[in-house]
Protein backbone atom coordinates (compact mmCIF):
# COMPACT_ATOMS: atom_id res chain seq x y z
CA UNK A 1 0.00 0.00 0.00
CA UNK A 2 1.29 3.45 -0.91
CA UNK A 3 2.02 5.98 1.81
CA UNK A 4 -0.75 8.58 2.11
CA UNK A 5 -0.26 11.84 0.28
CA UNK A 6 -2.03 13.58 3.18
CA UNK A 7 -1.83 12.46 6.79
CA UNK A 8 -3.79 14.44 9.38
CA UNK A 9 -3.09 13.67 13.03
CA UNK A 10 -5.03 14.95 16.06
CA UNK A 11 -6.56 17.79 14.05
CA UNK A 12 -8.81 20.29 15.77
CA UNK A 13 -9.86 23.66 14.37
CA UNK A 14 -11.72 26.27 16.35
CA UNK A 15 -13.46 29.44 15.26
CA UNK A 16 -14.45 31.96 17.92
CA UNK A 17 -13.86 29.27 20.57
CA UNK A 18 -16.19 26.83 18.80
CA UNK A 19 -14.82 23.58 17.36
CA UNK A 20 -15.73 23.45 13.65
CA UNK A 21 -13.67 20.38 12.69
CA UNK A 22 -11.99 17.64 14.68
CA UNK A 23 -10.46 14.32 13.64
CA UNK A 24 -7.92 12.06 15.31
CA UNK A 25 -6.51 10.64 12.08
CA UNK A 26 -7.23 10.89 8.37
CA UNK A 27 -5.05 9.51 5.59
CA UNK A 28 -5.72 10.15 1.91
CA UNK A 29 -4.14 7.82 -0.64
CA UNK A 30 -2.42 9.27 -3.73
CA UNK A 31 -4.20 9.03 -7.07
CA UNK A 32 -7.66 8.59 -5.52
CA UNK A 33 -10.88 10.59 -5.40
CA UNK A 34 -12.26 11.17 -1.91
CA UNK A 35 -15.81 12.49 -1.69
CA UNK A 36 -17.08 14.58 1.23
CA UNK A 37 -20.79 14.68 1.97
CA UNK A 38 -22.89 15.99 4.82
CA UNK A 39 -25.23 18.86 5.68
CA UNK A 40 -24.27 22.53 5.66
CA UNK A 41 -22.05 23.35 8.61
CA UNK A 42 -20.73 19.80 8.95
CA UNK A 43 -17.09 20.81 8.40
CA UNK A 44 -16.57 19.97 4.71
CA UNK A 45 -15.25 23.38 3.67
CA UNK A 46 -13.09 23.62 6.79
CA UNK A 47 -11.48 20.28 5.98
CA UNK A 48 -10.84 21.39 2.38
CA UNK A 49 -9.26 24.64 3.61
CA UNK A 50 -7.00 22.67 5.97
CA UNK A 51 -5.95 20.34 3.15
CA UNK A 52 -5.50 23.32 0.83
CA UNK A 53 -3.22 24.97 3.42
CA UNK A 54 -5.52 27.99 3.45
CA UNK A 55 -5.90 27.75 7.21
CA UNK A 56 -3.71 26.23 9.89
CA UNK A 57 -5.64 24.01 12.30
CA UNK A 58 -5.74 25.21 15.89
CA UNK A 59 -4.25 21.89 17.00
CA UNK A 60 -2.61 18.95 15.25
CA UNK A 61 -0.26 18.25 12.36
CA UNK A 62 -0.91 18.12 8.61
CA UNK A 63 1.64 16.04 6.70
CA UNK A 64 1.92 16.27 2.91
CA UNK A 65 4.06 13.74 1.05
CA UNK A 66 5.85 12.94 4.31
CA UNK A 67 6.55 16.55 5.39
CA UNK A 68 4.72 18.62 8.02
CA UNK A 69 3.15 21.57 6.19
CA UNK A 70 1.14 24.71 6.82
CA UNK A 71 0.04 27.85 4.95
CA UNK A 72 2.66 29.11 2.44
CA UNK A 73 4.77 25.97 2.90
CA UNK A 74 7.41 25.68 0.18
CA UNK A 75 6.95 21.89 0.24
CA UNK A 76 3.38 22.12 -1.02
CA UNK A 77 2.32 25.53 -2.30
CA UNK A 78 2.78 24.61 -5.98
CA UNK A 79 1.41 21.10 -5.55
CA UNK A 80 -2.12 21.81 -4.25
CA UNK A 81 -4.93 23.68 -6.00
CA UNK A 82 -8.31 24.58 -4.52
CA UNK A 83 -11.49 25.45 -6.43
CA UNK A 84 -13.69 27.25 -3.87
CA UNK A 85 -17.47 27.10 -3.76
CA UNK A 86 -17.74 30.52 -5.37
CA UNK A 87 -14.76 30.83 -7.73
CA UNK A 88 -13.81 34.28 -8.94
CA UNK A 89 -12.80 35.06 -12.53
CA UNK A 90 -10.55 37.98 -13.35
CA UNK A 91 -11.86 40.79 -15.56
CA UNK A 92 -10.03 39.53 -18.62
CA UNK A 93 -10.28 36.93 -21.38
CA UNK A 94 -10.88 33.25 -20.78
CA UNK A 95 -7.38 32.52 -22.11
CA UNK A 96 -5.76 34.90 -19.63
CA UNK A 97 -7.88 33.60 -16.76
CA UNK A 98 -6.71 30.05 -17.41
CA UNK A 99 -3.10 31.16 -18.00
CA UNK A 100 -2.92 33.42 -14.94
CA UNK A 101 -1.44 30.82 -12.57
CA UNK A 102 1.24 29.93 -15.12
CA UNK A 103 2.15 33.63 -15.53
CA UNK A 104 2.48 33.98 -11.75
CA UNK A 105 4.82 30.97 -11.67
CA UNK A 106 6.74 32.26 -14.70
CA UNK A 107 6.02 28.90 -16.31
CA UNK A 108 5.03 29.88 -19.85
CA UNK A 109 6.67 27.22 -22.03
CA UNK A 110 4.12 25.96 -24.58
CA UNK A 111 1.60 28.30 -22.94
CA UNK A 112 -1.01 28.30 -25.72
CA UNK A 113 -1.00 24.51 -26.05
CA UNK A 114 -1.39 24.01 -22.30
CA UNK A 115 -4.23 26.52 -21.97
CA UNK A 116 -6.06 25.03 -24.95
CA UNK A 117 -5.56 21.53 -23.51
CA UNK A 118 -7.10 22.63 -20.20
CA UNK A 119 -10.09 24.21 -21.96
CA UNK A 120 -10.61 21.04 -23.99
CA UNK A 121 -10.46 19.04 -20.75
CA UNK A 122 -13.53 20.86 -19.38
CA UNK A 123 -15.44 20.74 -22.66
CA UNK A 124 -14.88 24.34 -23.78
CA UNK A 125 -13.73 24.72 -27.39
CA UNK A 126 -10.62 26.95 -27.39
CA UNK A 127 -11.63 28.42 -30.75
CA UNK A 128 -14.98 29.52 -29.33
CA UNK A 129 -14.05 30.45 -25.77
CA UNK A 130 -10.37 31.49 -25.50
CA UNK A 131 -11.05 35.11 -26.48
CA UNK A 132 -14.36 35.54 -24.67
CA UNK A 133 -14.46 37.69 -21.55
CA UNK A 134 -15.76 36.68 -18.14
CA UNK A 135 -19.06 38.58 -18.54
CA UNK A 136 -19.84 36.61 -21.71
CA UNK A 137 -20.01 33.27 -19.89
CA UNK A 138 -22.91 31.40 -18.36
CA UNK A 139 -22.64 30.22 -14.77
CA UNK A 140 -21.71 26.69 -15.85
CA UNK A 141 -19.14 27.96 -18.37
CA UNK A 142 -17.56 30.24 -15.76
CA UNK A 143 -17.27 27.33 -13.32
CA UNK A 144 -15.58 25.22 -16.01
CA UNK A 145 -13.13 28.04 -16.82
CA UNK A 146 -12.27 28.21 -13.12
CA UNK A 147 -11.68 24.45 -13.11
CA UNK A 148 -9.51 24.72 -16.25
CA UNK A 149 -7.39 27.38 -14.51
CA UNK A 150 -6.57 24.77 -11.85
CA UNK A 151 -6.13 21.83 -14.21
CA UNK A 152 -3.61 23.75 -16.33
CA UNK A 153 -1.28 23.78 -13.31
CA UNK A 154 -1.25 19.95 -13.19
CA UNK A 155 -1.33 19.94 -9.37
CA UNK A 156 -0.53 16.85 -7.33
CA UNK A 157 -3.76 17.51 -5.42
CA UNK A 158 -6.96 19.18 -6.59
CA UNK A 159 -9.58 20.19 -4.02
CA UNK A 160 -13.10 21.03 -5.21
CA UNK A 161 -15.78 22.63 -3.02
CA UNK A 162 -19.29 22.08 -4.44
CA UNK A 163 -18.08 22.12 -8.07
CA UNK A 164 -21.52 21.35 -9.56
CA UNK A 165 -23.52 23.81 -7.44
CA UNK A 166 -25.88 25.90 -9.61
CA UNK A 167 -24.58 24.54 -12.91
CA UNK A 168 -26.55 22.94 -15.73
CA UNK A 169 -26.63 19.22 -16.43
CA UNK A 170 -24.21 19.45 -19.35
CA UNK A 171 -21.62 21.36 -17.30
CA UNK A 172 -22.01 18.83 -14.48
CA UNK A 173 -21.39 15.95 -16.90
CA UNK A 174 -18.36 17.63 -18.50
CA UNK A 175 -16.86 18.44 -15.11
CA UNK A 176 -17.29 14.79 -14.14
CA UNK A 177 -15.28 13.76 -17.22
CA UNK A 178 -12.58 16.33 -16.46
CA UNK A 179 -12.27 15.13 -12.86
CA UNK A 180 -11.97 11.48 -13.84
CA UNK A 181 -9.42 12.27 -16.55
CA UNK A 182 -7.32 14.24 -14.07
CA UNK A 183 -7.14 11.19 -11.85
CA UNK A 184 -6.80 8.53 -14.55
CA UNK A 185 -4.43 10.35 -16.93
CA UNK A 186 -2.47 12.76 -14.72
CA UNK A 187 -2.72 10.68 -11.49
CA UNK A 188 -4.06 13.71 -9.63
CA UNK A 189 -5.37 13.14 -6.10
CA UNK A 190 -8.79 14.77 -5.65
CA UNK A 191 -10.90 15.62 -2.61
CA UNK A 192 -14.38 16.83 -3.53
CA UNK A 193 -17.20 18.21 -1.41
CA UNK A 194 -20.69 18.06 -2.91
CA UNK A 195 -24.38 17.91 -2.02
CA UNK A 196 -25.01 16.19 -5.37
CA UNK A 197 -24.83 12.63 -4.07
CA UNK A 198 -25.36 10.90 -7.42
CA UNK A 199 -22.58 12.90 -9.07
CA UNK A 200 -20.23 12.49 -6.11
CA UNK A 201 -20.84 8.78 -5.59
CA UNK A 202 -20.33 8.05 -9.30
CA UNK A 203 -16.73 9.34 -9.26
CA UNK A 204 -15.45 8.75 -5.71
CA UNK A 205 -13.23 5.89 -4.59
CA UNK A 206 -14.06 6.72 -0.97
CA UNK A 207 -16.91 8.75 0.51
CA UNK A 208 -16.65 10.38 3.94
CA UNK A 209 -19.83 11.54 5.66
CA UNK A 210 -19.30 14.55 7.93
CA UNK A 211 -21.61 15.80 10.65
CA UNK A 212 -21.11 18.40 13.38
CA UNK A 213 -17.46 18.81 12.50
CA UNK A 214 -16.55 15.13 12.63
CA UNK A 215 -16.16 12.33 10.09
CA UNK A 216 -19.07 10.08 10.99
CA UNK A 217 -18.68 7.29 8.50
CA UNK A 218 -16.64 5.92 5.61
CA UNK A 219 -18.80 4.57 2.78
CA UNK A 220 -22.30 4.82 1.37
CA UNK A 221 -24.83 5.21 4.15
CA UNK A 222 -28.18 6.69 5.03
CA UNK A 223 -27.67 9.20 7.80
CA UNK A 224 -30.77 10.63 9.51
CA UNK A 225 -30.51 13.63 11.78
CA UNK A 226 -33.93 13.88 13.43
CA UNK A 227 -35.53 15.63 15.26
CA UNK A 228 -37.03 12.49 16.75
CA UNK A 229 -40.67 12.25 17.82
CA UNK A 230 -42.48 9.47 19.64
CA UNK A 231 -44.72 7.48 17.34
CA UNK A 232 -46.97 4.44 17.71
CA UNK A 233 -45.84 1.19 19.33
CA UNK A 234 -42.97 2.93 21.15
CA UNK A 235 -41.18 3.76 17.89
CA UNK A 236 -39.64 7.05 16.92
CA UNK A 237 -39.78 8.76 13.58
CA UNK A 238 -37.66 11.47 12.14
CA UNK A 239 -37.01 13.32 8.88
CA UNK A 240 -39.93 11.72 7.04
CA UNK A 241 -42.53 12.36 9.71
CA UNK A 242 -44.25 15.09 7.67
CA UNK A 243 -44.82 12.63 4.80
CA UNK A 244 -47.69 10.24 4.22
CA UNK A 245 -45.27 7.41 5.07
CA UNK A 246 -43.32 8.04 8.33
CA UNK A 247 -39.76 6.79 8.77
CA UNK A 248 -39.60 4.77 12.01
CA UNK A 249 -36.34 4.15 13.86
CA UNK A 250 -35.48 2.49 17.18
CA UNK A 251 -35.55 4.69 20.26
CA UNK A 252 -32.59 7.07 20.00
CA UNK A 253 -30.20 7.21 22.95
CA UNK A 254 -30.55 11.01 23.20
CA UNK A 255 -32.25 13.93 21.45
CA UNK A 256 -29.27 14.77 19.22
CA UNK A 257 -28.41 11.21 18.19
CA UNK A 258 -27.76 10.48 14.52
CA UNK A 259 -29.30 7.33 13.03
CA UNK A 260 -27.19 5.39 10.51
CA UNK A 261 -28.44 2.76 8.07
CA UNK A 262 -25.88 1.33 5.61
CA UNK A 263 -27.04 1.37 1.99
CA UNK A 264 -26.79 -2.42 1.76
CA UNK A 265 -29.46 -2.74 4.49
CA UNK A 266 -32.09 -0.71 2.63
CA UNK A 267 -33.83 -3.19 0.32
CA UNK A 268 -36.08 -2.46 -2.65
CA UNK A 269 -39.24 -4.08 -3.94
CA UNK A 270 -41.48 -3.14 -6.82
CA UNK A 271 -44.69 -1.39 -5.85
CA UNK A 272 -46.68 -4.59 -6.36
CA UNK A 273 -44.30 -6.94 -4.47
CA UNK A 274 -44.70 -7.89 -0.82
CA UNK A 275 -41.97 -6.89 1.62
CA UNK A 276 -40.35 -9.42 3.99
CA UNK A 277 -42.08 -10.15 7.26
CA UNK A 278 -41.01 -7.91 10.12
CA UNK A 279 -39.61 -5.18 7.89
CA UNK A 280 -40.78 -1.57 7.67
CA UNK A 281 -41.53 -0.21 4.21
CA UNK A 282 -41.46 3.25 2.70
CA UNK A 283 -42.97 4.49 -0.55
CA UNK A 284 -40.12 6.18 -2.41
CA UNK A 285 -39.43 7.60 -5.85
CA UNK A 286 -36.24 6.69 -7.69
CA UNK A 287 -34.17 9.78 -8.50
CA UNK A 288 -31.10 8.12 -10.00
CA UNK A 289 -28.87 5.07 -10.36
CA UNK A 290 -25.09 4.92 -10.06
CA UNK A 291 -22.49 2.19 -10.59
CA UNK A 292 -19.39 2.61 -8.44
CA UNK A 293 -16.34 2.64 -10.69
CA UNK A 294 -13.99 0.75 -8.40
CA UNK A 295 -16.25 -2.01 -7.01
CA UNK A 296 -19.02 -2.02 -9.67
CA UNK A 297 -21.56 -1.87 -6.87
CA UNK A 298 -24.95 -0.49 -7.89
CA UNK A 299 -26.65 2.25 -5.88
CA UNK A 300 -30.20 3.52 -6.29
CA UNK A 301 -30.98 7.03 -5.08
CA UNK A 302 -34.42 7.60 -3.59
CA UNK A 303 -36.62 10.31 -2.12
CA UNK A 304 -39.10 9.61 0.66
CA UNK A 305 -40.93 12.93 0.72
CA UNK A 306 -38.08 15.35 1.44
CA UNK A 307 -35.75 12.68 2.82
CA UNK A 308 -32.98 11.42 0.47
CA UNK A 309 -32.08 7.72 0.80
CA UNK A 310 -29.68 5.33 -0.93
CA UNK A 311 -29.93 1.58 -1.50
CA UNK A 312 -27.25 -0.85 -2.63
CA UNK A 313 -28.73 -3.45 -5.02
CA UNK A 314 -27.58 -6.24 -7.33
CA UNK A 315 -27.60 -6.08 -11.12
CA UNK A 316 -31.03 -7.72 -11.53
CA UNK A 317 -32.59 -4.42 -10.48
CA UNK A 318 -31.15 -2.65 -13.54
CA UNK A 319 -33.75 -4.44 -15.69
CA UNK A 320 -36.69 -2.69 -14.08
CA UNK A 321 -35.69 0.09 -11.67
CA UNK A 322 -35.82 3.39 -13.54
CA UNK A 323 -35.60 7.03 -12.45
CA UNK A 324 -39.04 8.44 -11.69
CA UNK A 325 -40.70 5.14 -10.78
CA UNK A 326 -42.19 4.42 -7.37
CA UNK A 327 -40.76 1.58 -5.29
CA UNK A 328 -41.05 0.10 -1.82
CA UNK A 329 -37.90 0.56 0.23
CA UNK A 330 -37.71 -1.65 3.30
CA UNK A 331 -35.48 -2.17 6.32
CA UNK A 332 -35.31 -3.77 9.76
CA UNK A 333 -35.00 -1.73 12.93
CA UNK A 334 -32.04 -3.77 14.19
CA UNK A 335 -30.01 -2.68 11.14
CA UNK A 336 -29.89 0.89 12.50
CA UNK A 337 -27.11 2.20 14.67
CA UNK A 338 -26.81 5.54 16.46
CA UNK A 339 -23.91 7.88 16.83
Amino acid sequence: MKDPIFDLCHIKHEYQEKTVFEEDHLGISPGTITGLTGPNGSGKSTLLNILGLIIKPTHGVVTFMGYPVGPFSDKARHSIALLPQQPYLLKRSVFNNVAYGLFIRKDTVNLKHRVFEALDAVGLSPDQFAHRHDHQLSGGEARRVALASRLVLRPEVLLLDEPTSHVDEQSSRLMRTAVLNARDIWKTTLVISSHDREWLYSISDTVLTLFRGRIYHHGRINILYGPWEKWKDDLYHGPGHDNACPLPVPEPPHDHAVAILPARFLGLKRDKDAIPEGAFSLFCHVTGISIERKTKKIFVFLMNGKTPLISEVNDEYLSYVKPGMRVNAYYYLNDFSFS
